[in-house]
């Protein structure tokens, strides 16, 4: 009876291809998704893909980093080990994509019937795949949409820093129609009216300028010896 390996060979044959070397073709059965050989092994019983097959055997199981056995010929019958190379699905998807054998690649619009223009197309550079870019936003957006969904803004502040209500009559809008607090604007304002008159009373040079800053419009009021 013979042995898993002299069926193997019995079942490939010698033929041209596109390196220098030629192509050891597999004759025997192929998966019908592909031009993939299919080898049976009979201890145990087991269908596996030929080209892979005969590469374990040679050189043990592909590294965990590198779990395919891919072609540098680009003939997926061929099982000859010098065209044979272990690599990840990354090295997988590029040859795909080099080798126009893509069918996305001929694709002019995305699954959801956007346009594969210049502008809307990114490429990726570790696989050669197509990104539509309208697509990328609309899912981003949906996933913005769901978190706030999930989990809603709190309540909107009902007073400002300084604990004052923002009632109708104490908020105000600037230009942006950002809101603020006119109790504190008021304040701020008396504040720097202070300081800019303590600053211009002549006999107190002496008084320092980040000492007067940090004085409460009260205690500069009293400083000033005026109301403001």
């Amino acid at each position: 009876m013979l042995t898993d390996l002299e069926r193997f060979y019995e079942l490939t044959e010698f033929r041209e291809g596109p390196l220098l070397t030629p192509c050891r073709i597999w004759t025997g059965q192929t998966y019908s998704d592909s031009d993939y050989g299919k080898f049976h092994l009979y201890a145990p019983p087991k269908i596996v893909r030929a080209h892979r097959w005969i590469w374990i055997k040679a050189n043990g199981e592909p590294p965990e980093d590198k779990p395919f056995i891919l072609h540098h010929c680009d003939n997926p019958p061929c099982t000859e080990l010098e065209h044979l190379y272990a690599g990840d699905a990354a090295d997988n998807q590029r040859d795909c994509v080099e080798r126009n054998r893509n069918p996305n690649k001929l694709k002019e619009f995305c699954a959801r019937g956007h346009e594969f223009s210049d502008q809307n197309t990114r490429i990726v550079a570790t696989t050669g795949q197509r990104k539509c870019r309208q697509c990328e936003a609309e899912r981003a957006k949906e996933r913005r949409d769901a978190h706030r969904a999930d989990n809603p803004l709190p309540d909107p502040k009902q007073c400002c820093k300084q604990g004052h209500p923002y009632s109708e009559a104490n908020t105000g809008r600037d230009k942006t129609g950002a809101r603020y607090c006119k109790e504190c604007k008021r304040v701020s304002a008396r504040t720097a009216m202070a300081h800019l008159r303590i600053l211009q009373m002549a006999s107190w040079e002496w008084l320092n300028f980040s000492l007067v800053r940090s004085l409460s419009v009260e205690k500069l009021m009293l400083l000033s010896h005026r109301r403001v």
